[in-house]
């Protein structure tokens, strides 16, 4: 069975970006998923939201190179668009972050409310960036099934993980994050 060189491009690509997503989140020194502070409930939900983001983007992948779909350049571009951007922001986010960064939304090891760069413009563009990354995914696969579980499952999901991380930073720092929550947007 012979692969379109079309396809190979688009599974170059998506193998591309999970290498760089996964080595940006778990291969850096700030990461701290055994922080003693972690508890139990926080762990599992952090792998349900990674375990779901795979399921979106291993179904999307399974979807594109078990269907004949006709290709869309416009679906490529806007897909790649979307995924590349989310890319960029999740790193600026986490550079942002510095010594802040962590998979928990327990607030135990921040040492202060960060307020610079793409948090300048949302609280939260972290998990915006994972977000248009899924969908950026889903729409470069040309995945209906990509798109709809970003948004009804992924989405309300990333908004609940948000507003927990939330009450733990106004529980550590409430006179500063109230105002922080004042005069920057939750997501955008």
């Amino acid at each position: 069975m012979e692969m379109p060189f079309e396809r190979v491009i688009v599974a170059v690509v998506i193998i591309a970006f999970a290498f760089e997503r996964l080595a940006n989140t778990f291969c850096t020194p700030r990461v701290r998923l055994l922080d003693a502070a972690l508890e139990k409930r926080e762990s599992r939900f952090t792998a349900v939201m990674l375990m779901l983001y795979s399921v979106c983007v291993i179904g999307s992948v399974y979807l594109y190179f078990n269907s004949i779909v006709r290709t869309y350049l416009l679906a490529y571009l806007s897909g790649i668009s979307l995924l590349v951007g989310g890319c960029l922001l999740r790193r600026r986010a986490i550079s942002s972050m510095g010594c802040n960064w962590s998979v928990s939304t327990l607030a135990n090891s921040v040492t202060a409310v960060v307020q610079n760069g793409p948090f300048k413009i949302s609280r939260h563009p972290y998990y915006w960036a994972s977000f248009l990354e899924l969908v950026g995914v889903s729409v470069f696969l040309h995945s209906v099934f990509g798109v709809l579980f970003s948004v009804f499952v992924y989405f309300p999901l990333l908004v609940y993980r948000s507003i927990l991380e939330e009450k733990d930073l106004n529980r550590k720092f409430p006179l500063v994050y109230e105002k922080y929550k004042t005069q920057v947007n939750f997501f955008v």
